[in-house]
């Protein structure tokens, strides 16, 4: 019998988050942890101590859906994308030009040039559904779901909004960059009491802030469980799903940047949902996270990030 409401762990006993290392993900019953097949050394669960009974993956033919909604959600999709040499070196001429503009960019209008110059590396086309409901609330909370980097540009360039930043993304030599442009606050999850505050302080002075609520990059047909600060800032909240047909994703962010200049063809749709008004409880916030899922056309996770705390030896490859 599969508990539905049940939160299932993001890292795994190694310290990585789970989508983070290319290896299979495996769930051990009856406990439903996961883990990297490689990290299943006994047969007793390092998390809980219960003996695993069974091994599950991706590749049982009789596994139950909610265990592969799971388990798919936490798998690597890093080869999903990739690149040529020759196409690389065919786009050289507009990576060097993308990255001396950003060197100079100090202002929205060159924030919104710049958004312009890497749509045009993959021709992106934007499909936007429900844009017209922004103008409803003038202060706001944006959610989104989280599958790519490209998604921070597609929603500054969309809405002109700050964003929530994990301190570890929030470090890196890029976004420190970006902070002229783009007004991000950060926090160390695990360790900021405050943070709905935070929130709060933030949408007062700039009017709206954009959230990735599930906190961590996974399969882009799922949608797992949401960190809740979001919900309890006291604004309204537009949730906004986003379907690339071409994804362009990697956990390190020079390899990202190698993967956008591939050519691709992308076209992206973005559903804008909402407004949600407070107070939120536990089941209005799981039919929003279910609404989206539906127009996203994503299978929903039991997986939630709050087991992943920043810590300074953490460090985003530059």
């Amino acid at each position: 019998m599969v508990d539905y409401d049940k939160l299932i762990n993001s890292q795994c006993k190694c310290s990585k988050g789970l989508p983070w290392k290319k290896d299979y993900i495996c769930m051990v019953l009856p406990c439903e942890h996961l883990f990297h097949s490689q990290c299943i050394k006994n047969d007793i669960c390092y998390f809980c101590k219960t003996k695993i009974d069974k091994i599950i993956s991706l590749q049982d033919k009789d596994i139950h859906f909610q265990h592969f909604a799971d388990i798919l959600s936490m798998t690597n999709y890093d080869t999903m994308s990739y690149n040529t040499s020759l196409n690389f070196i065919d786009s050289m001429f507009d990576l060097l030009s993308i990255m001396s503009k950003l060197v100079f960019t100090n202002n929205k209008k060159d924030g919104k040039e710049l958004c312009t110059k890497i749509f045009s590396l993959n021709n992106l086309t934007l499909n936007v559904y429900g844009m017209e409901k922004l103008d409803l609330e003038e202060k706001k909370v944006l959610i989104c779901n989280h599958v790519s980097y490209l998604e921070f540009i597609v929603i500054y360039y969309l809405f002109n909004t700050g964003f929530l930043a994990s301190s570890i993304v929030g470090n890196s030599k890029i976004i420190e960059r970006l902070r002229k442009v783009v007004k991000l606050l950060t926090i160390e999850r695990g360790k900021n009491a405050n943070v709905v505050n935070e929130i709060r302080k933030f949408v007062d002075e700039n009017g709206s802030i954009c959230l990735f609520p599930e906190g961590i990059l996974k399969h882009p047909d799922t949608l797992t469980r949401f960190r809740t600060g979001a919900f309890h800032v006291g604004y309204p909240v537009y949730a906004i799903t986003i379907r690339h047909n071409n994804i362009i994703s990697d956990g390190l962010i020079n390899n990202f940047l190698y993967k956008l200049s591939s050519k691709k063809n992308i076209n992206m749709e973005v559903h804008i949902l909402g407004p949600y008004y407070p107070p939120f409880n536990e089941a209005s916030i799981e039919k929003i996270r279910q609404s989206m899922a539906k127009v996203g056309k994503m299978c929903l996770s039991r997986v939630c990030n709050r087991d992943i705390v920043d810590t300074k030896d953490k460090k985003v490859e530059l």
